[in-house]
């Protein structure tokens, strides 16, 4: 607990926090309430720069009309304060109805374009009009903005700088907090009120429920804050948001199919419960998709599962092996059956090349090719001609078969294996 009082800096009004410190906020740009040591970064931001010159152009416009007046009526004595830090809370009021009437004035005299924020839900891909306030409306909404930042239930104004934070320490060393991702408790119930996709609150409603919190000393983050938090959030987590226009022009917005998938693959609690290979139950105990055939013979080459880990090395469909008795045999399927991986292999067959020019990679140049690799095209996954084997048997990938005179197995059929009864003549492997 502080013993102390707050700090009295011209121009910044003070607050003291349930935790015994104190906070401030510039009163010209109602700006977030700050620790002490970031009055002196507010005062070179570049929202504070600019209220402060908007402030001494409109007070030099009040004091030349009051000179007028003065001038052409006769007035009483009135000595003007040329400092833009006094007297700024008499002018407040006046001060922002100028600012309302400069943007209706504005928006009434240019074309607006709506931008669509895919954090703000108020409109959300459609867009939405302009309130028309009438005089009486803008007096009443004048005099009510006056009285809650009188009473502190605002923490930012409209000109609030979105890339100023005035907590920048609340972020250090993120990864060692209680709440992380968020930087304090507080951000992560703001998460909870707003809401997602669907259930998302809008700008307006989140405000009300911030003032009506802060009257019970909860003090919730501002809505930029949490946009630039939520950003923090997906960099992070390196989630990407596509955007779409329908063909009505509204924008939607959308999460790449892609990410989702690598997410839950990479969610330890998700992974223990998938499948990532077919099974082989010989139709008995069927209770999964897994367990089907559509999901195992009857997929297609592209479709099927393409690679196993075994013995520290990784073993493709339609690339060669050895087994460990030295035997050469091409995968065509991998499954499951019980508790191990199995694999359906045929035996290839090979003669003495017929074509000296289906291939011009640069392994090609080292030996001249020899022979032609072959196995039978369109094999079936029940064939009489497929092997059973289990990947535990599987020794070398085709890039470590080597022959008696010490090249390389492939290299000598260049680098390709043919299929009989294939629409095309042959596949070509690349190390």
């Amino acid at each position: 607990m502080n013993l102390h009082g707050p700090t009295d800096y011209p121009g910044f009004e003070s607050r003291l926090y349930p935790d015994g410190t104190y906070k401030y906020r510039c009163v010209i740009c109602k700006s977030k309430w700050a620790l002490e040591h970031n009055i002196r970064r507010h005062l070179t931001c570049r929202t504070h720069v600019t209220n402060v010159a908007t402030l001494n152009s409109f007070q030099q416009h009040v004091a030349q009309s009051s000179q007028q007046a003065h001038n052409q009526q006769g007035s009483l004595p009135h000595d003007w304060n040329d400092d833009p830090m006094e007297g700024q809370m008499e002018l407040e009021v006046d001060y922002q109805r100028h600012q309302i009437h400069q943007a209706l004035a504005e928006e009434q005299n240019t074309n607006r374009i709506v931008n669509v924020d895919s954090n703000d839900p108020e409109g959300f891909g459609f867009g939405h009009e302009a309130t028309n306030f009438s005089e009486a409306d803008l007096e009443h909404l004048g005099r009510w903005i006056s009285d809650a930042f009188a009473a502190g239930m605002h923490d930012e104004h409209f000109l609030t700088d979105p890339d100023y934070e005035s907590d920048g320490d609340s972020e250090a060393g993120l990864p060692e907090s209680l709440w992380f991702p968020f930087p304090h408790k507080e951000y992560y119930v703001a998460e909870l009120i707003l809401g997602h996709l669907h259930h998302m609150l809008s700008r307006v409603v989140y405000d009300n429920i911030r003032v009506g919190l802060s009257i019970l000393h909860l003090i919730l983050p501002h809505w930029d804050s949490m946009r630039r938090t939520r950003l923090k959030i997906r960099k992070l987590l390196d989630i990407h948001i596509i955007e779409h226009e329908t063909v009505f022009n509204n924008t939607c917005f959308s999460l790449s199919l892609k990410d989702i998938v690598a997410h839950e693959l990479a969610n330890p609690y998700v992974v223990e419960h998938l499948e990532f290979y077919p099974h082989e139950t010989n139709g008995k105990n069927i209770r999964a998709l897994y367990h089907s055939a559509k999901w195992r013979e009857h997929l297609g080459r592209e479709y099927r599962v393409q690679m196993v880990p075994a013995g520290g090395k990784h073993y493709y469909i339609y690339e060669p092996v050895t087994l460990r008795n030295g035997r050469i045999v091409v995968p065509i399927y991998f499954y499951k059956h019980e508790t191990g991986l199995r694999s359906k292999c045929v035996i290839p067959k090979f003669s003495k090349a017929t074509n000296h020019n289906n291939s011009g990679s640069s392994q090609q140049s080292q030996a001249s090719i020899e022979f032609d690799f072959y196995i039978r095209s369109n094999i079936q996954y029940d064939s009489p001609d497929v092997l059973d084997i289990e990947v535990s048997q599987f020794d070398k990938i085709y890039s470590e078969i080597v022959r008696p005179d010490g090249y390389l197995m492939m290299a000598k059929c260049g680098w390709q294996i043919k299929e009989i009864g294939a629409s095309r003549s042959s596949d070509p492997i690349v190390e």
